[in-house]
This record gives structure tokens, C-alpha cells and sequence, in this order.
């Protein structure tokens, strides 16, 4: 199977798996959707382009990081 096919599915559950919700019957955020999909998306190309690891989790963990320290930046 090819690489990217596989990055994509992977991309895709992990998408669906932070979409969808359970709150008196099954919801689905596309928004909570979109944001893992596509941080899969980046942290498989910059796996691929680097051969490395220490990217992608300098790169999820600085996500991580902005995501909690956004609402003192705003406020």
C-alpha cells in the first residue's frame, strides 16, 4: 500500500475520532475534525521530508503550546 494512502486514512480516523461527539445522540464537528487531520497531514510530511522524529514532536508539541496560551495572547 502506498505511503500516502496510508498517511491519509490514518489523517482521516484521526480526524472522525476528535469530530465526532456523543451528547444526547452522535454529533460531528467539522471544525474539531479539521485541526487533527490536517496537524496529521504536517507531522507525516515533515516525518517524510526529515526522516526524523524530533520534528514532528517539536512540531506537535509547539501546537500543543500555542493552543494553550491563545487565550492570554487574545485577551
Amino acid at each position: 500500500m502506498d505511503l500516502d494512502v496510508i498517511v491519509f486514512v490514518t489523517a482521516l480516523s484521526h480526524g472522525i475520532t476528535f469530530g465526532l461527539r456523543y451528547d444526547s445522540g452522535v454529533l460531528f464537528s467539522i471544525a474539531s475534525f479539521w485541526i487533527p487531520f490536517l496537524g496529521q497531514i504536517v507531522y507525516a510530511w515533515l516525518r517524510q521530508t526529515t526522516g526524523s522524529l524530533v520534528f514532528p514532536i517539536l512540531a506537535f508539541s509547539l501546537s500543543n503550546l500555542a493552543v494553550l496560551l491563545f487565550p492570554y495572547l487574545v485577551s
